[in-house]
């Protein structure tokens, strides 16, 4: 790891100093949402998160291989639900080592970073993005949700914290691409009827949500990610239409599901 990481550690967001500890030359095998792991436990044999002194971030520690911690064998998709919060996005390192630089800074460098999305207690839903803008989420019953066996995890960008100075808010938004793309493809969701990231834009101006519509990667195979923008079109990561009738749950449910299916013949 390089001396330029500790010099700037401390005007980045969390999200890209996790980027920055992934070691360059890891050999992990893809993971999958039902694949065991060992993860780092207390005396109760409860999951704990440890703090990386240097950094002040606390992540959960997880192995595919032996380590010198405590811990218990959990499928990964358990673990990320059991550690979600209603208050803050959890991350999660795998096979973490200690490194120290020449100055005995320490962080701990990881194969990959996993995250746990937060469960928005008011509308009952997992999301990727602060929960002031999940409000758009109340018009979906979970009920409804879990009668159709669609799992979504949310990830909502509005207005309300950007910065209306044009190249300041374009900086900005670059940033929200590149932290989207990061998280995407390491989110577990469990394999449902169907099994989404969606993605809601609601910045009312269509070439800056056009913006954020692309193909990113997802972290496991049978998951896709789709997009709602202001107009309520509901699109693909190519900007094809995913044609529903906004009349009724069901007709928006049922046309996702197809589509996913689709997606996964292609495979």
């Amino acid at each position: 790891m390089e001396d330029n990481f500790f010099l700037q550690v401390e005007h980045w967001p969390k999200w890209k100093i996790l980027q920055q500890e992934i070691r360059d030359d890891s050999d992990l095998e893809k993971l999958s949402f039902y694949d065991l792991v060992q993860v780092v436990v207390d005396e109760k044999d409860r999951p704990i998160k440890l703090k990386e002194e240097f950094t002040g971030i606390h992540s959960y520690f997880i192995f595919t291989k032996t380590s010198d911690f405590k811990t218990k064998t959990i499928m990964l998709g358990e673990l990320v639900h059991q550690v979600s919060d209603t208050k803050e996005i959890q991350n999660i390192k795998i096979n973490p080592e200690l490194f120290k630089n020449h100055l005995e800074q320490e962080v701990y460098t990881c194969d990959e970073v996993i995250f746990s999305p937060r469960f928005d207690e008011l509308s009952k839903k997992y999301i990727m993005s602060d929960p002031e803008d999940a409000r758009a989420l109340f018009a979906i019953n979970p009920m409804d949700q879990e009668r159709f066996g669609l799992e979504i995890v949310f990830y909502i960008l509005t207005n309300r914290l950007l910065p209306d100075e044009r190249e300041e808010r374009a900086e900005v938004l670059q940033e929200k691409i590149e932290e989207l793309a990061f998280m995407a493809s390491r989110i577990p969701i469990k394999q449902g009827s169907g099994s989404l990231f969606c993605v809601m834009l609601n910045l009312e101006n269509e070439m800056e949500e056009k913006a954020f519509i692309r193909v990113y990667k997802t972290f496991d195979s049978y998951s896709d990610t789709v997009f709602v923008t202001s107009k309520l079109e509901l699109l693909s990561g190519m900007l094809d239409p995913i044609e529903y009738d906004g009349e009724h749950i069901d007709s928006i449910f049922l046309p996702l599901i197809e589509w996913q299916k689709e997606q996964q013949l292609k495979i």
